[in-house]
């Protein structure tokens, strides 16, 4: 009698519990479908080139709401792939759902890899759309193909003005990826902030993603006003990035509080860079798009600046439904570039294809303060700039953690970090103010090794050391104190001969190779930026694999640590970088397309230690990584503006009493991170303490946050029902 009382009472309260429970189906069930058909990650648009159709079986992009044909008739075999459900065609034209999903022959079953994964079409609308035998489903498919308006309250304020910057008609290369630049001057008539950036997209065929660049003054006076390929970081002089486009954005609307300085007393000019994808390698592409900038004289409260934080180096073992990659800027670096407190108003994370979730996480003292982002379902097509209310703070020897986790099912093939689509990244763009108060650009990390550790952003007598390794001069075959890369190149003439090996041989007990995740770090970087003369020289020297490891060395890893650890069969499972293959050139890691097969230093260089080979004459004598030339492979400043390396060393510390002055005992533990792992950061997280200035608010994002609202709710029903 009591429980049909209760329900009686409220059953209102009842009826809502019964629509969360409908609502979490909703949104989590849609992933469980997709894996139950082949290549359901990776059904393509019909009408918006490189984006994807994540409800494959519903009308509604996204999912949810009534089902296409594909659907219905998914349902009706009840929800598996079978053959009969395989080989009929759902959307009525004249293809198979196998034969567009891939699985032709109607062989797959749930957890394989289907026989294609290219060449996809989306079974539940019928193409091409503007058929005449595809008309009945016009309805839905016209609204799905059309793309979203910019809408920015800011534009709208009175004395907004607005620059529209375009590339003329230019051929897009018939390869893979393609980055093009070009530079524009500003209106200088003023003091002035950007508030917002718009893209006009001329080819959807090949747009990837789109950055504007600030572009510094007293670098030099030289204006690229032409269409030219570049890095994917625009130049040395064009590297502050502003605003970014993404697929599936409408343009970019700045916090209210916030804009970057143009004009009279900022950016005088900027860099306008394309990413082409042109995975088909159409060699009659032309692409014209351009970007529409928004500024205005009556100035925020605050000059702005974008922080990149993440992953330089990425590598996913093919056919895993999750792989984790957790990298860091540590407060050990964050308190040397930041000289003061930052206040970060919104931030978004990237990946591509492959990405499940993603989330950046703030840590002070050891202990996790929030999340600044945390997508727990990532897509790609649909970035979500979240923005943060209350603003969150960043202080100087805060740690910023970043979390990747993939999905590579789809894949049966290692998938590294690059810039293709076909690769993957995981980075954050964190925006934030004053810009004044850091002075890097980018805070990432290769695997477990933070960058800022070998880029000079440490104290003055440590700079560039890392653990008595001068990291940033070896890996570009400087001579350093016990190692002379000059010695090499007179002894190592015509193969490997005995002066050669017993030289060479010294080189793996010099304090740059005997701890694993540095030479792991810098075997890997010679090979993915082609310093063939060394790496080739290995293969010669060392037929049967590179000498082991010390033993008496730990090897361990001193930062949060990741899932990621390459699982290439030539490598063993301790993950020891002596079993790395240096005999298969198809082992190596993607160039970077800033990275030119001519760049390799082909001589090592007998001059300056400091330097690598060839000398940039845009690049200081002093070798200082804030001078180098961003065209130069064997220079280390970031390429992507999805990718780190090292921007301008920061600002030196020499206070701080944890720092060796000879430079030999710098260790990449954080005090901020408590432990030297990621199981430990993870117990972190189960015991993080929030400060009351960050309880009070949420972070506002474009989606909704399921899982958090629907405890609410269960648990603000629950006290309906029992309050008597």
């Amino acid at each position: 009698m009591m429980v049909e009382l209760l329900i009686s009472r409220h059953r209102h309260v009842f009826l809502l519990l019964f629509i969360v429970c409908s609502v979490i189906t909703t949104v989590y069930g849609y992933g469980a479908y997709r894996d139950q058909i082949p290549n359901g990650n990776n059904v393509p648009h019909p009408c918006k080139p490189n984006y994807k159709w994540n409800g494959v079986g519903h009308k509604n992009v996204d999912g949810g709401g009534n089902r296409n044909p594909f659907g219905v008739d998914f349902a009706a075999a009840n929800k598996e792939w079978t053959t009969d459900f395989c080989q009929k065609d759902s959307d009525g034209d004249g293809k198979s759902n196998g034969e567009e999903l891939g699985d032709p022959k109607c062989e797959w079953t749930a957890g394989g890899v289907p026989s294609s994964t290219e060449n996809l079409s989306h079974p539940g609308v019928c193409e091409p759309v503007d058929d005449v035998k595809c008309k009945e489903q016009s309805d839905w498919v016209n609204e799905a193909c059309e793309y979203d308006t910019f809408d920015c309250t800011g534009i709208k304020e009175q004395g907004v003005k607005q620059m529209s910057f375009r590339f003329p008609p230019t051929p897009v290369p018939a390869k893979e990826t393609t980055y093009m630049c070009m530079e524009f001057e500003l209106d200088v008539s003023d003091d002035f902030h950007l508030i917002a950036t718009e893209p006009i997209i001329n080819n959807t065929n090949v747009m990837h993603h789109a950055v504007v660049f600030g572009c510094k003054d007293g670098i030099r006076d030289y204006l690229y006003n032409f269409t030219h390929e570049c890095g994917m970081v625009a130049s040395r002089k064009c590297s502050q990035i502003l605003s970014i486009w993404t697929l599936g954005s409408s343009g970019e609307c700045f916090h209210d509080q916030v804009g970057f300085r143009l004009g009279s007393n900022g950016y005088k000019r900027v860099a306008l860079q394309f990413h082409w994808n042109n995975p088909g390698l159409v060699d009659n592409y032309i692409d014209e798009s351009g970007m529409i900038l928004y500024y205005t004289a009556n100035k925020r409260e605050n000059d702005a600046g974008i922080l990149t934080i993440g992953a330089d180096y990425l590598n996913i073992p093919p056919l895993t439904a999750s792989t984790e990659q957790t990298s860091v800027c540590p407060g050990s670096c964050s308190k040397n570039f930041m000289i003061g407190t930052i206040y970060v108003v919104s931030a978004f994370n990237h990946m591509h294809y492959l990405g499940k979730s993603q989330k950046i996480e703030l840590f002070r003292n050891g202990v996790k303060i929030q999340d600044i982002t945390n997508d727990p379902v990532y897509n790609y097509d649909s970035p979500i700039i979240h923005e943060l209310s209350p603003i969150i703070e960043v202080r100087p020897g805060d740690t910023l953690s970043t979390t990747c986790t993939f999905d590579s099912r789809s894949r049966n093939t290692t998938t590294y970090f690059g810039d293709a689509t076909s690769a993957e990244m995981c980075y954050g763009f964190i925006t934030y103010y004053p810009k004044e108060n850091v002075d890097k650009e980018f805070c990432t990390a290769w695997e477990t090794l933070p960058n800022c550790f070998l880029e000079g952003d440490l104290d003055e007598d440590t700079k560039f050391f890392y653990k008595g390794c001068n990291a940033y001069t070896f890996r570009r075959l400087g001579n350093v104190d016990g190692f002379n890369f000059t010695i090499l190149s007179s002894t190592c003439i015509g193969g490997c001969p005995t002066e050669c090996k017993a030289y060479l041989d010294t080189m793996f007990e010099h304090p740059c190779m005997i701890e694993e995740q540095l030479r792991s770090y810098l075997l890997q970087f010679w090979q993915m930026y082609k310093y063939n003369i060394i790496t080739d020289l290995f293969k010669v020297c060392y037929p049967d694999g590179l000498p082991p490891l010390p033993t008496t060395i730990t090897q361990s890893t001193t930062v949060a640590s990741t899932k990621s650890v390459p699982t290439d069969p030539n490598e063993s499972s301790s993950g020891d970088p002596s079993k790395v293959d240096l005999t298969d050139p198809t082992k190596s890691v993607p160039t970077d397309p800033t990275e030119s097969s001519s760049g390799d230093p082909s001589k090592f260089d007998q001059t300056d230690p400091t330097k690598s080979v060839p000398t940039d004459p845009n690049e200081s004598s002093s070798g200082d990584p804030s001078k180098v030339d961003q065209t130069d492979p064997t220079k280390s400043v970031p390429t992507d503006p999805t990718e780190s390396s090292s921007g301008d060393p920061s600002k030196n510390d020499h206070t701080d009493p944890t720092k060796s002055a000879s430079g030999d005992s710098v260790d990449v533990t954080d005090s901020t991170v408590a432990g030297n792992n990621a199981s430990t950061i993870s117990s972190v997280n189960d015991t993080k303490s929030t400060p009351e200035s960050n309880t009070d608010g949420k972070n506002k994002t474009c989606v909704n946050r399921p899982t958090s609202i629907t405890a609410l709710i269960i648990i603000i029903g629950i006290s309906l029902v029992f309050k008597l």
